[in-house]
């Protein structure tokens, strides 16, 4: 998982050529307000008040990386209750540069938000139980589309578990000032391996959330947005929050503390869920 063109060259499009390119599909368009510079994967154009081109970074493409599969996800996420997504208005390429023409959410991102005690807790609940309605999303069109990899069978998924803690352990060896617990951490790679359910249901996750990708109100912190960028884990937000607090029961509810996946269950309620992301495994 690797990029695959990174010498190639990374231009801003000037306001001509990203008008062009959102009349295409809004032809009231008419003005480029602000572009966003976060040094992702991804470059953002704000159009309007309420318009929104994101493109492409050509020297930031790898095999997952897919704004055809962003619009295949949100286009599946439009109309579910209890979810907000931005609407599509189009997608297309313009040369080697593809693109998605969308409406933008109202809200801020969680990432610019100072969250403390009740309102951290809140927003991840928010999340949990959002990201529970979009794991119940039916799965068989993912399963099916070719740009949605990852494993497809129980086997395929623990083995990749299992390697993905393999490294992470060698990791941490190499670092062992960022691991702040009594336990190693290849105990608690087994253990998690350990306490996996036998039947695990596979869903289709995206491969970039953050509290860049959360919106919210600025006053309230409600949630506004937990959308296909947000739809991989809360990981990122809970590493926010362990920063500040280094223990991740002061930043989560203790409800919150148990076996994630459990919430892909269909007989669970969304109330509490943490997500599939928030790793915090134990036994019951």
């Amino acid at each position: 998982d690797v990029y695959t063109n990174q010498g190639a060259t990374d231009a801003v499009l000037d306001e001509p050529t990203v008008l062009r390119l959102v009349q295409r599909h809004v032809p009231a368009a008419a003005a480029l307000r602000h572009v966003d510079e976060s040094g992702g994967e991804a470059r953002t154009y704000a159009v309007d008040d309420n318009l929104i081109l994101k493109t492409q970074r050509p020297h930031r493409l790898r095999e997952r990386t897919s704004l055809e599969k962003e619009v295949f996800f949100l286009q599946k996420l439009a109309g579910v209750p209890g979810v907000s997504v931005p609407h599509v208005y189009g997608h297309g390429r313009a040369g080697d540069l593809e693109y998605i023409c969308m409406s933008r959410m109202p809200g801020v991102a969680a990432a610019g938000v100072e969250l403390a005690g009740n309102a951290r807790s809140r927003l991840l609940q928010d999340l949990g139980r959002m990201l529970w309605r979009i794991h119940h999303v039916p799965q068989q069109a993912f399963q099916q589309h070719p740009l949605f990899l990852g494993p497809r069978s129980v086997d395929d998924f623990r083995e990749r578990l299992a390697l993905g803690f393999k490294q992470a352990v060698a990791d941490l060896r190499g670092e062992p000032g960022l691991w702040p617990l009594p336990q190693a951490p290849d105990e608690i790679a087994a253990l998690a391996l350990e306490t996996l359910p036998d039947d695990p249901q596979l869903v289709a996750l995206h491969s970039n959330p953050g509290p860049e990708h959360v919106f919210v109100d600025p006053d309230r912190h409600d949630i506004i947005l937990a959308g296909p960028a947000a739809a991989a884990r809360v990981a990122a937000v809970a590493r926010r929050c362990r920063r500040r607090d280094r223990d991740l029961q002061h930043c989560l509810p203790p409800e919150t503390s148990t076996l994630a996946s459990d919430c892909l269950r269909p007989s669970r309620s969304p109330q509490g869920c943490p997500g599939d992301g928030q790793r915090v495994w134990r036994r019951r």
